[in-house]
């Protein structure tokens, strides 16, 4: 009998988007504003959220464009990095917030224009 051990990395599951006829990406197009800016390589960073192919796409001055594909209503994830993206809402219902996490640490960034 052989058993072989292998690390946890090789069989990570591959994401994959979601196809869902109600989903609206409409309510995340906005302006954002990193607020932990203790963790930002560009403290004063603002980033646009725009739909391109029925994808968010991140634009931001000083870095490069990413495209996000829907996990879920709310979180995102891109095929370019490993980083993921998390929409949340307040109490009135619009999304207000987000929170692009990788490589260990998660940006947070709250709207300031529609």
């Amino acid at each position: 009998m052989c058993i072989i051990l292998a690390s946890p990395e090789i069989f990570t599951p591959v994401k994959e988007p979601i196809y869902l006829l109600n989903l609206n990406l409409k309510p995340n197009v906005a302006k954002y504003k990193l607020v932990n800016k203790e963790n930002a390589l560009l403290p004063d960073q603002e980033c646009d959220i725009v739909i391109e192919n029925k994808q968010l796409l991140i634009k931001g001055a000083g870095m490069p464009n990413f495209h996000f594909l829907p996990e879920t209503q709310s979180s995102f994830f891109s095929k370019e990095t490993e980083a993921t993206v998390k929409f949340f809402k307040n109490q009135k219902g619009v999304v207000d917030k987000m929170f692009v996490s990788h490589a260990g640490s998660t940006l947070v960034a709250v709207r300031v224009s529609l």
